[in-house]
C-alpha cells in the first residue's frame, strides 16, 4: 500500500513578518525484482501499470500492451535509433497525457514506442531519466521499498556519497580497479548485471593473470536490447578482488568484459552491495549505505536456451573446460528444455516469462540426437 507523508518546511523572511510553507511529498511504493529489474506500480492516464526503473534510458519506452491498457497518443512519423546491440531501428514518438507515481503527477510526458519483447510481454512501461531526473528517489533493497519525493532526502550518518555527473540525464560515476581509475561509468539501473567494461589492455592483462585460478571464465553470449537478443559475442568474466567507488571498497565483484559494450554498473551490483541507494537529483547528489553482508550474485547457467522462430536454440555458452554445457554449441537447435518442446510454448512471451531470468539451479536439455545435457550454474568463486 502506498503511503503519503506530507511535511511542511517553514521559512521566515527576516525583513517581513510573513512565513511561507512548501509542501514536501514523499511516496512509499513496494517494488519487485522477480525478473532482476526493479518494477513498481504507477499509473498512465489513471490506469495501473508496471513501471521498470531504468536510469540507463534517456527517455521512457512504451509498447502495444501498455497502449491497449492506457490509451496514450502514438504520433505519426518515426525516428531511427541505435540500440545497445548496435542495431538501427525505427521507433515512433508518444505523448502520455497524465502519469502518476504515487501522488506525483506529470503531464504531457514525451517518450518513444517500440515493442521490446521482454517489456511488451509483461505490459511494462520503461521509466527513463526524463521522468526519473525530475524527482528524488530512495531505494531500500532490504525492505523492497522505493521512495519518491519532490525534495532531496535527508542522508543518514552511515551513508556516503557516490561521485556522480550528469545525474538528471544518464548518471555517470568513476571507479578504481587495481589502482586504475575508470571514468564515465553509467549507473544503469535497467541493466540486470553487475559490472560491464569494454575490452581493454588492462582488463585483458588481469584476465590472463587470473586465468586458471577459478576467478575467470570465458564464453559466448548476447545481450537483450530494444530489438531483442543480439549476435553472440565473446565475453570474459573476471572476479575482481576490489572495486572502489568514491570512498567505498567492494570485494569480489563479478565483471563482464565485452569488445562491443558500454561501461556500466547495474542493478545487480547495487541490490547486492547496498542496503539503501539515494538519488537526490534535485541537488545532483547520490548516496549509498553499504551492505555489510552482501548477497552473492547468482551465477549464470553454463548455457542459455532461447525461443526463436518456433525453435529452441542455444544463444549463450560457457566455454570453460569445466562447463556443464561443453557438448553444446552456439546456434544449436535442441529438442526440449525440462521436457518441454518448442511447440509446448504458446509464443516467445510464454517462454521468456518462464526461462529468461530463471533462478533454477539447473535445466535439462535434450539434444536432437536424444542425448540429455544437464546445464548447471557456472563455477566462479
Amino acid at each position: 500500500m502506498m503511503k503519503l507523508l506530507i511535511l511542511f518546511v517553514v521559512g521566515f523572511f527576516t525583513n517581513i513578518n510573513t512565513a511561507f510553507s512548501q509542501e514536501i511529498l514523499i511516496d512509499t511504493i513496494p517494488f519487485s525484482m522477480e525478473n532482476k529489474i526493479l518494477v513498481f506500480k504507477a499509473s498512465i492516464n489513471d490506469i495501473s501499470i508496471d513501471f521498470a526503473f531504468d536510469t540507463g534510458a534517456a527517455i521512457g519506452l512504451s509498447n502495444s500492451n501498455v497502449l491497449s491498457k492506457s490509451d496514450f497518443v502514438v504520433k505519426k512519423g518515426s525516428q531511427t535509433i541505435t540500440d545497445a546491440n548496435l542495431k538501427k531501428v525505427k521507433i515512433n514518438n508518444t505523448v502520455i497525457k497524465k502519469m502518476n507515481i504515487g501522488k506525483h503527477e506529470i503531464t504531457n510526458v514525451k517518450g518513444v514506442f517500440y515493442d521490446m519483447e521482454f517489456l511488451n510481454c509483461q505490459a511494462m512501461y520503461l521509466l527513463g531519466m526524463d521522468v526519473i531526473g525530475q524527482f528524488n528517489w530512495k531505494i531500500d533493497f532490504s525492505r523492497k521499498l522505493i521512495y519518491v519525493s519532490n525534495m532531496p532526502f535527508l542522508i543518514s550518518e552511515n551513508a556516503q556519497e557516490i561521485p556522480v555527473s550528469n545525474s538528471r540525464h544518464r548518471p555517470k560515476t568513476s571507479l578504481t580497479i587495481n589502482g586504475i581509475n575508470y571514468s564515465n561509468c553509467l549507473i544503469d539501473l535497467g541493466y540486470t548485471g553487475v559490472l560491464e567494461i569494454p575490452e581493454n589492455g588492462q582488463m585483458n592483462q588481469l584476465y590472463q593473470q587470473l586465468k586458471g585460478t577459478g576467478k575467470t571464465s570465458i564464453g559466448l553470449t548476447s545481450n537483450m536490447s530494444v530489438t531483442g537478443l543480439g549476435k553472440a559475442d565473446t565475453v570474459k568474466t573476471i572476479l575482481l578482488e576490489t572495486v572502489k567507488i568514491g570512498s567505498f571498497n567492494f570485494s569480489n565483484i563479478s565483471c563482464a568484459v565485452f569488445e562491443k559494450t558500454g561501461f556500466k554498473i547495474g542493478i545487480g551490483f547495487f541490490s547486492s552491495q547496498a542496503m539503501d541507494l539515494v538519488l537526490n537529483n534535485t541537488n545532483e547528489k547520490f548516496y549509498l549505505v553499504q551492505n555489510p553482508q552482501p548477497e552473492p550474485s547468482l551465477q549464470p547457467l553454463d548455457a542459455r536456451v532461447s525461443y526463436q522462430n518456433g525453435k529452441l536454440i542455444i544463444t549463450a555458452l560457457n566455454l570453460n573446460n569445466n562447463s556443464s554445457a561443453k557438448n553444446l554449441s552456439i546456434g544449436e537447435i535442441v529438442k526440449t528444455i525440462d521436457g518441454k518442446k518448442a511447440a509446448d510454448f504458446k509464443d516467445n512471451c510464454e517462454f521468456l516469462l518462464e526461462y529468461y531470468h530463471t533462478k533454477n539451479a539447473s535445466i535439462l536439455v535434450e539434444k536432437e540426437d536424444g542425448s540429455l545435457v544437464t546445464i548447471k550454474r557456472s563455477k566462479l568463486i
